[in-house]
């Protein structure tokens, strides 16, 4: 999955990760020119109630959460 999405401040966007596959995934955010990477471990409870993954944009800080 690839995209480019416009998120304004102070705005909450949700994205389905479209993933229907157990596994490892990596998942790359970027904005001007700062990047993050982060392995996500999906299991047969994610592929049931979906992946629970939350992205924060921050001044100029990204953080990447995958919630159990």
């Amino acid at each position: 999955m690839e995209g480019d999405y416009m998120i304004g401040a102070d705005q909450t966007v949700y994205l389905p990760l479209q993933i229907t596959a157990e596994g490892k995934y990596e998942l790359t955010v970027s904005r001007s020119g700062d990047t993050e990477v982060q392995t996500l471990v999906i299991g047969e409870y994610e592929l049931e109630q979906g992946p629970n993954v939350v992205i924060e944009l921050r001044g100029e800080k990204i953080e990447i959460f995958q919630l159990e």
